[in-house]
């Protein structure tokens, strides 16, 4: 006598063998197919990841709308951007001269000061 477990071990993987994977996989598809289009990335996240992790993100994401957004996300704080902004600010340094460079990074100091008054 068989004991119930193989009967019904057997029936199932008997009628998986008449059915092609695409009808069995059918119902998985259209979850997936659903869910992908409720689902979109959220650039904010991917860029304080990037930041986190000391990867290369350009300047309007150190200063300014972006990165005010991503600090009232709660993605970031201030202080996460130092590194990156000591970095640019040595980059422009050595690509501009001296006076060039600051004046440049104190425009985005000033532009993200004033953003943060606005918000």
């Amino acid at each position: 006598m068989k004991s119930i477990g193989r009967t019904v071990q057997g029936d199932v993987w008997a009628k998986s063998l008449s059915r092609s994977s695409h009808e069995i996989y059918a119902e998985d598809r259209q979850k997936q197919r659903e869910a992908s289009k409720r689902w979109s990335p959220d650039t904010h996240e991917i860029m304080a990841r990037r930041i986190k992790d000391r990867d290369y993100v350009g300047h309007n994401y150190l200063w300014g709308r972006e990165a005010l957004e991503m600090i009232d996300k709660k993605l970031l704080n201030e202080s996460d951007f130092e590194p990156h902004r000591n970095a640019y600010a040595r980059m422009l340094r050595a690509t501009y001269n001296q006076d060039a460079a600051d004046l440049m990074i104190l425009n985005l100091i000033n532009q993200h000061e004033k953003l943060k008054e606005v918000t």
